[in-house]
C-alpha cells in the first residue's frame, strides 16, 4: 500500500537564511537558522537553540536572495509563527562543547509579507 502525503502545503527543499525572535516571556532571544524547506503554511528549519517548545511563538524574517523561479530580488520576508514540532537531529559534541542540532517546525500564524 502506498504511504498517504496527508500535508496541506507542497514543500520545497530551499535553504535560506533566517532569523529567528521568540515573542512574549521576561527577555527576548533572536538567532540565526537555515531553512530545510519552505511552504505557503510554514518552514522546517535547523537549529541550535535548545529552548524552544512547541506552541511558542516566534517572529521569522526570511531572507530570500534573487534568484531565477522564485523571485528576481533579494528581499525579506516576515512572519509571526508557532512552534509545531521540535526534535533531536543530533546529540552535539560534548568534547568541543557543539550544542545539539535541532529540527523545528513551524506553521506560520500571520501570512507571510515582503518586507523593503
Amino acid at each position: 500500500m502506498a504511504a498517504t502525503n496527508r500535508r496541506a502545503y507542497r514543500r520545497l527543499d530551499v535553504s535560506f537564511p533566517v532569523r529567528c525572535t521568540t515573542e512574549g516571556g521576561a527577555s527576548t532571544i533572536s538567532w540565526q537558522a537555515v531553512t530545510r524547506n519552505v511552504s505557503t503554511g510554514g518552514i522546517y528549519f535547523e537549529s541550535s537553540m535548545t529552548q524552544l517548545t512547541v506552541g511558542q511563538t516566534l517572529t521569522l524574517e526570511l531572507f530570500i536572495p534573487p534568484g531565477a523561479g522564485y523571485f528576481p530580488y533579494e528581499s525579506k520576508m516576515v512572519s509571526r509563527s508557532e512552534v509545531i514540532r521540535v526534535e533531536a537531529l543530533d546529540d552535539g559534541d560534548g568534547a568541543s562543547g557543539r550544542p545539539p542540532r535541532l529540527g523545528i517546525a513551524v506553521r506560520f500564524v500571520t501570512q507571510l509579507r515582503v518586507q523593503v
